[in-house]
């Protein structure tokens, strides 16, 4: 059971995304709507109150002009977080990623998404399937706020901070970063999804950027290794690229990766030859520097961050 919350400008594309969630969900489900024309609230305060009225465990915010084409989308993601009790937040286009920089670009390196993005006046169409083809759920920093699925006891733990995100940019990374003091955050590459948009970024993203920026500066940056969920999958050689990534952000990225290595790893949650890939993948990113310089410093960082960890 799933309720679907709306905000809405345009009541044609309200009609058509209604009547594609209806036919894609796949369980019983509720849509609530709330028409932003007249009153125009910020989406966060609309997320808010529609969340209240919202009748069922699980709720998706969606944005009017979303199509979904995967048949039991909704089934699928409850059955997801009935099996996954840690799952706080799902969503197509995620990015594992989260610094002090923009991150409005979908890096290869740092998103998992499958997303079609569409402008209907130019016809202009881009597919975005970052891992390459890769249908499964991925560990991530923050999701797009176009499609993401929460279970109502976490958004209602957690609701979208109306005041400092009063418009339309930057919620959903902040909704993303108060969950995940408290739950984890997921990309679902499985779904065939279409945005008929490609956002909008201007002056206005600019300034709530700097908020998000300010408010989360204690907390940032966030990553996650870009890999499947499920603990047995044997990491293909290929993800090795992601660290060729970070080599060229060596100081923003390496200390928090080895900070999750450590955090994810003390309890022995995972396999060990899970926990072996990752140092074998560690390894490939020292060995891969060319500057004699920085060699000499790595076990210094490393001690350091050891100790710091546990502080």
């Amino acid at each position: 059971m799933i309720s679907i919350l709306i905000c809405s400008i345009k009541p044609d594309l309200l009609e058509k995304a209604k009547a594609n969630f209806t036919d894609t969900v796949g369980c019983e489900h509720e849509i609530l709507f709330f028409d932003n024309r007249l009153p125009k609230l910020g989406i966060c305060a609309v997320y808010n109150q529609l969340t209240k009225d919202a009748k069922y465990p699980l709720i998706a915010f969606m944005h009017e002009d979303v199509e979904i084409r995967t048949k039991g989308w909704g089934k699928e993601a409850i059955d997801f977080f009935q099996s996954h009790p840690n799952a706080g937040l799902l969503g197509p286009a995620g990015i594992t990623f989260v610094g002090h920089r923009n991150f409005n670009h979908v890096n290869p390196y740092t998103t998992a998404i499958n997303l079609v993005q569409e402008d209907l006046k130019s016809g202009i169409k881009h597919h975005s399937w970052k891992p390459d083809g890769v249908l499964d759920f991925f560990r991530v920093a923050a999701v797009d706020g176009c499609f993401m699925i929460a279970p109502k006891e976490v958004c209602l733990q957690h609701p979208f901070d109306e005041k400092t995100f009063d418009f339309f940019h930057l919620y959903d990374m902040d909704f993303s970063m108060q969950v995940l003091k408290t739950h984890q955050v997921f990309a679902c590459t499985k779904w065939d999804v279409t945005h008929f948009s490609f956002g909008s970024y201007n002056t206005d993203q600019k300034k709530y950027h700097l908020r998000f920026i300010e408010k989360w500066k204690h907390h940032l940056p966030v990553f996650f290794p870009l890999f499947p969920h499920h603990r047995n999958h044997i990491i293909d050689t290929k993800v090795i690229e992601v660290y060729r990534y970070i080599q060229h952000r060596l100081f923003e990225y390496l200390p928090v990766y080895i900070r999750f290595l450590m955090k994810e790893f003390s309890l022995l949650s995972a396999p060990f030859e899970i926990f072996l890939s990752h140092l074998r993948l560690i390894k490939d990113l020292f060995q891969s520097f060319r500057r004699n310089a920085l060699k000499k410093f790595l076990p210094v960082i490393l001690i350091t961050l050891c100790f710091s960890s546990f502080l």
